[in-house]
């Protein structure tokens, strides 16, 4: 179980690096090649959109075999930190 939650984390730095990857390479690109941009900025849009679908994918289906409920998993994957005192859905992310 340990070294699965590692992975996991692990999981997570990578997807965010090749998000952040893909983003400096567009400008690059941008300054490098004006002729195709519009193509270019609709392959970096979707292979960034396929990223965080897949990390939000791995993110719900940890929470849930871990049996999180599933407003738990939306208020994790929705980035909600602030809680009230004694809120049911305040979870600590792994």
């Amino acid at each position: 179980m340990f070294i699965l939650k590692h992975l996991y984390i692990l999981t997570l730095i990578f997807m965010n690096r090749k998000i952040y990857v893909l983003l400096k390479a567009k400008y690059y690109l941008v300054e490098v090649k004006r002729k195709n941009l519009l193509l270019v900025n609709f392959m970096l849009f979707t292979l960034t959109v396929v990223l965080n679908a897949l990390r939000y994918t791995i993110y719900s289906t940890y929470l849930q075999v871990h049996h999180y409920g599933i407003m738990e998993v939306a208020a994790t994957i929705g980035s909600i930190t602030y809680f009230e005192e004694g809120d049911p859905y305040a979870i600590i992310p792994p």
